[in-house]
This record gives structure tokens, C-alpha cells and sequence, in this order.
């Protein structure tokens, strides 16, 4: 990953995809994060900013506010 561009959002729930999929496997963070060209404290941020959910993160933006977004939400906290 180039250090000039930040990641954008599709990007970052894509390396914690690849991330997830690497970790399940039985590979260290550290492993996983330099094999993905990112430091640990950027997966740690960003898997608590998506709430570790990647494969939900990318749903929930196909929703609007309001009651559908909370509904996404609530399906995605009982699933997991």
C-alpha cells in the first residue's frame, strides 16, 4: 500500500477480510500486518471502528439512516 494514499473505506474492509481470512489460518498479527503492508495500530483502529464485522461493514452502507440502518445493525450484533 502506498504511504502518500489513505485507504479508502472498500479498501480497508477488504484488508480485514484478507486479514481475518490470514488470522483463521493461524498466522500473528504482526505476520498478517506486514504481509498487508499495514501497521498493527491501523488494523487495531480500524477493526474497532468497523466493529470487527468487515463482511457486515460493506451492508450496512447500502442502507440509509433511520430505522433500516438500525435494523442492519441489530441483525448484524445478534449474528455474530
Amino acid at each position: 500500500m502506498e504511504l502518500d494514499a489513505l485507504p479508502g473505506r472498500k479498501q480497508v474492509i477488504g484488508l480485514l477480510r484478507r486479514a481475518e481470512v490470514e488470522l483463521a489460518q493461524g498466522k500473528r498479527v504482526g505476520e498478517v500486518c506486514r504481509a498487508l503492508g499495514i501497521s498493527e495500530q491501523s488494523y487495531y483502529r480500524w477493526r474497532s471502528e468497523y466493529g470487527g464485522h468487515a463482511g457486515y461493514a460493506s451492508k450496512i452502507g447500502s442502507f440509509g439512516t433511520g430505522a433500516s440502518l438500525h435494523r442492519a445493525l441489530v441483525c448484524a450484533c445478534v449474528r455474530s
